[in-house]
């Protein structure tokens, strides 16, 4: 009982020198505040960009807020905004019916980093068929780093 003792008193001096070993050390990183930037970005129905081979709508813009840091080591987001009061993250999917045909509708964008940084937001049909006139549409890109 004596062994066992002893075993359970030398297991539980090395684990507090490992954690007082540890907690000496601070190898993490020191960080500022995070920091974000909001743009605004509404896609006019005109600007959209039908792309008869693969069935979809883009529309790609400059954004010169995103650097190489925040592509890499941060986060870019999308929202789809409904309203001033409501948005939704990309990819946005919505399904409807027509009369005859049901289709889903599905906003999505994707980010380029460069000289100038772009963001390329896309509309598409599951029947990837166009509209007449597409829909203006705004959109929220959220910057993190």
């Amino acid at each position: 009982m004596k062994q066992r003792q002893l075993n359970v008193l030398i297991i539980a001096a090395i684990a507090a020198m490992a954690f007082a070993v540890s907690s000496c050390t601070d190898d993490s990183p020191t960080f500022n505040e995070t920091q974000w930037e909001i743009v605004n970005i509404s896609v006019p129905s005109g600007d959209w960009e039908w792309d008869n081979v693969n069935g979809f709508y883009s529309a790609t813009y400059n954004l010169p807020e995103m650097s190489d840091f925040i592509f890499t080591d941060g986060a870019a987001l999308g929202y789809y905004y409904f309203n001033n009061k409501s948005k939704t993250a990309l990819p946005y999917v919505k399904s409807y019916f027509d009369g005859t045909n049901y289709y889903t509708e599905t906003y999505s964008c994707d980010f380029q980093v460069g000289n100038p940084s772009t963001v390329t937001f896309y509309l598409e049909m599951s029947d990837l068929q166009s509209y007449d006139v597409p829909p203006s549409a705004s959109f929220q890109v959220v910057l993190i780093w």
